[in-house]
């Protein structure tokens, strides 16, 4: 297959999006936090913690549930607002990043009228649920002070009673909220998301079934002529050891053995087109320190 059609496929593969019990429940706790938001606006509103390690998908379902809710919006309205925070991010720029994803052009000249405008367009856009993703950005490159001070506009945010906030990121944004005690007082539970352990019989069970839908969804979206048992024998267990259970680096080794499966012409991505990916992706970027499926053939 020649190029051109190679990364049409792949552009393919990576709009495909998979439902799974993992997001629908997390969906839920968001669902529930809008349901909560909707009979106490006005009043000071409550905040979620939502951070996973990188690649976990996290991201994804925040996106998912933002673009779900928002389809069945009136026109103009924004239920769910996601943003995805800018390195480096100070009070000012976080709230001009919020403006202007609103479609908000015009600028004031002090913090306290941006955030004045900034309340008032999300009560007009009726915004019911803030989604504030990659927040460990706050600390990244920047000094804990100015960390400090778009916390605090976070927490304003909340006190002012427009909507709840869940606040998504990497494991290391935990020392954001530990610096902040009085936003950490205004959070719920925080909603996880672990990595799949391949020697827990219900993480293996959930990734067989999640990897049987993405199979599946290649043959529908004909990607490929046929399954490759993504969801069966020996496939399942290796993919999730050499991603140490991140469910977003098994769907990048399924990737690289669908680009390796197209190069050869391929009905369907066999176990061979998985090992090679490990070998030729998930070792040398760092994500398996060795390769579950070598030497092993599928029957002829």
């Amino acid at each position: 297959m020649d190029s051109s059609k190679i990364a049409a496929r792949i552009a393919q593969f990576e709009l495909i999006h998979i439902s799974n019990p993992r997001e629908d429940t997390i969906h839920g706790v968001l669902d529930e936090m809008r349901m909560v938001g909707r009979h106490t606006v006005g009043r000071p509103q409550k905040g979620i913690q939502f951070l996973a390690p990188s690649f976990s998908g996290k991201s994804t379902i925040l996106k998912s549930y933002a673009d779900k809710a928002n389809a069945e919006a009136a026109a103009g309205a924004v239920p769910v607002f996601y943003m995805e925070l800018a390195s480096a991010t100070t009070p000012n720029q976080m709230l001009d990043q919020l403006l202007t994803t609103l479609g908000d052009t015009a600028r004031v000249s002090s913090e306290a009228q941006r955030f004045k405008r900034a309340c008032d367009i999300s009560r007009d856009r009726c915004i019911e649920l803030f989604l504030f993703d990659e927040v460990q950005h706050l600390i990244s490159n920047d000094t804990a002070r100015v960390a400090w001070r778009v916390t605090e506009a976070m927490k304003r945010l909340l006190n002012e009673g427009v909507a709840p906030i869940a606040f998504g990121g990497d494991l290391s944004a935990t020392s954001l909220f530990r610096s902040n005690p009085q936003l950490r007082n205004r959070l719920l539970t925080p909603v996880e998301l672990p990595p799949l352990d391949y020697s827990n019989t219900a993480d293996t069970s959930y990734a067989s079934i999640f990897f049987d839908r993405l199979d599946q969804k290649m043959v529908d979206d004909g990607l490929m002529s046929a399954k490759a048992s993504l969801g069966s024998g020996q496939i399942p267990s290796a993919l999730c050891a050499a991603s140490s259970g991140v469910l977003g680096t098994r769907c990048n080794i399924v990737r690289e053995a669908l680009r390796i499966a197209l190069k050869r012409n391929a009905r369907k991505i066999s176990a061979q087109d998985i090992s090679d990916a490990i070998d030729n992706w998930a070792i040398p970027q760092g994500f398996a320190p060795s390769n579950p499926l070598r030497g092993w053939r599928e029957a002829a």
